[in-house]
């Protein structure tokens, strides 16, 4: 059977997706192998997934962790391209160019903060029943 013109629309449609695709990973990866503060957040993920899965936590607090560790993820995202798009835009020294990238980088910071709260108010109960066990010993 001969493919129609409608055909090779969807493959078209089907091929741009997956190359878009590619290059969204490829941003994601860079960021990943560029970065150290978001090896620094993923590395913490991991390791509040596994805390995560020790103490047994509900549906509402994994879903409370997963939007802020999403979101913690987004804005290093946005920083790293900030970061770039200056430093692409602006060779040399520029007070302008600095305050860019340090609001960048305190957008970062601010939800980290209140990612940590959010996760001290997750595991504060789990972690004094820890403390007191370990006290006893």
């Amino acid at each position: 059977m001969k493919p129609t013109s409608g055909d090779n629309k969807i493959i078209r449609v089907i091929r741009s997706f997956f190359r878009s695709l590619k290059h969204a990973f490829n941003g994601l990866f860079y960021v990943i192998k560029t970065e150290r503060n978001m090896r620094f957040h993923i590395l913490l993920g991991i390791i509040v997934f596994a805390f995560g899965i020790k103490f047994d936590i509900s549906y509402f607090e994994w879903t409370t962790i997963l939007i802020f560790f999403g979101f913690t993820v987004v804005f290093e995202i946005f920083n790293t391209t900030i970061e770039n798009i200056v430093d692409l835009l602006i060779s040399e020294y520029n007070m302008n160019a600095k305050r860019a990238k340090d609001t960048s980088a305190a957008c970062v910071l601010v939800f980290a903060i209140l990612y940590a709260v959010a996760l001290c108010m997750i595991f504060i109960d789990d972690f004094l029943e820890l403390f007191k066990i370990i006290v006893n010993l």
